[in-house]
């Protein structure tokens, strides 16, 4: 009866016990109420992750999501080459569980551990503005990795041009600074921190995203 975890569709056959029995039963309710708690719970770590990256601080917590759930999980196995040197760079890489070497004009010259422990390394984020050749390559030393991975052009499907976004985000601060008259603090009013905001509620959605009123 698995498929009806998936499809509100008719039995196909009948099931009659022939001895007494004992069955463990879950329903499709509670089956996707699990799956989504746990996806939630998976995107809120892939978050995290991509809060560690310098090249991403200026996307918005909503693209930030937008990314986490357009990462896909690899495995690679020993002595398998993630990255190579000289290559052409397309795609951006979070090792979350296992160990890689770090190669250089044929020689070792560094290594990356990321457990549950030691948390989550990230590379290859370059790839994400531009086609870079690889500095580098990345290849395994433990008996498996396991990495989230995005290339560029699913980026770009997603959001646009990384290179762009940086930029808007450079000019908007720029633009910022210079109409801010006087600091708050200089001022002599108060300061008033966004956490000390409550929301009221989204106020509509406009060209460059949704507008909410705190």
């Amino acid at each position: 009866g698995e498929l009806a975890l998936l499809y509100l569709a008719p039995r196909a056959a009948s099931v009659k016990a022939v001895s007494t029995s004992v069955v463990w039963v879950i329903d499709r309710t509670n089956f996707k109420a699990i799956l989504m708690r746990v996806s939630e719970e998976k995107i809120k770590e892939y978050i995290k992750h991509l809060d560690r990256v310098d090249v991403l601080s200026p996307l918005l917590a909503q693209d930030k999501q937008a990314m986490a759930q357009a990462l896909v999980e690899i495995t690679f196995t020993k002595d398998e080459a993630i990255l190579r040197q000289g290559d052409p760079g397309s795609t951006f890489y979070v090792l979350y569980e296992g160990e890689v070497a770090i190669i250089k004009d044929g020689k070792e010259i560094g290594q990356l551990k990321a457990s549950s422990q030691e948390g989550a390394k990230v590379f290859g984020e370059k790839a994400l503005l531009n086609s870079e050749l690889r500095a580098a390559t990345v290849r395994v030393v433990s008996e498996t990795a396991k990495a989230l991975a995005l290339d560029r052009a699913s980026f770009e499907l997603l959001l646009g041009p990384l290179a762009e976004i940086v930029q808007r985000g450079s000019t908007a601060t720029r633009a910022a600074r210079s109409q801010r008259p006087q600091d708050p603090a200089d001022s002599g009013c108060e300061k008033i921190l966004r956490k000390d905001l409550v929301r009221i509620g989204p106020l509509g959605c406009g060209t460059f995203g949704a507008v909410e009123l705190w």
